[in-house]
């Protein structure tokens, strides 16, 4: 005997985007994934008001350069911590009366990063 079966519509999960620009038929759409902001190209036409569905999104052509995935730091906290001695910042006070040589210290620390970066990123974009 065929009782008939009643399927429940799923509706499509939603997205909250925000629209950063539009060229014709295409937006460029903000949002947070993963407590991660995002940004892609969608077809204009699939926006709703703030929203899209989640399918869309997932379909959303990348925007920008994935620094994460082009780039590997190569500061340490050791290395960190052996420029502090070398201020001699041992302890919270001195970090505290030392404060003005903590931008220095961090650059000098990143600067090498800082040039990989700006390659990597020109490489990527050619």
């Amino acid at each position: 005997m065929d009782e008939g079966i009643i399927m429940e519509e799923t509706k499509p999960k939603k997205v909250n985007i925000e629209v950063i620009r539009v060229e014709k038929d295409v937006a460029l759409v903000q949002w947070i994934e993963d407590k991660r902001r995002k940004r892609g190209y969608i077809p204009v036409n699939k926006i709703d008001g703030d929203k899209v569905d989640e399918s869309v999104i997932k379909k959303a052509k990348p925007f920008g350069i994935p620094f994460a995935d082009i780039i590997k730091l190569k500061a340490s906290s050791q290395e960190l911590e052996d420029r502090l001695y070398d201020e001699g910042i041992w302890t919270t006070e001195d970090l505290n009366k030392k404060s003005k040589f903590l931008p220095g210290i961090l650059q000098s620390i990143y600067a090498v990063d800082m040039a990989a970066l700006i390659t990597a990123a020109r490489n990527y974009e050619n």
